[in-house]
């Protein structure tokens, strides 16, 4: 039997969440929202680190890269951003 329990409740002033990625190897949680934001928080503590702006529309598919240094977004503006993600 699993046994479930909640680790970290993350937020800020984050609108609708569409799209959640998470990195073990940097230990990061990335949210992307319809406020055409993906927001980046630090799992161990849940402290938002940094707040990436680049789509003109709302974020709806997030994914890093095997070796977590890059973080590739997706929006309904119908373009891909890809960021580099310091440590």
């Amino acid at each position: 039997m699993l046994d479930w329990g909640l680790i970290r409740t993350l937020s800020g002033s984050v609108d609708w969440v569409e799209a959640v990625a998470l990195t073990p190897e940097t230990a990061l949680v990335a949210g992307g929202s319809r406020d055409f934001a993906v927001y980046l928080w630090r799992l161990r503590d849940a402290i938002h680190l940094h707040t990436l702006i680049g789509h003109s529309e709302g974020v709806s598919a997030i994914a890093f890269s095997p070796d977590s240094r890059f973080l590739a977004i997706g929006s309904t503006d119908e373009t891909v951003i890809l960021w580099a993600i310091e440590p």
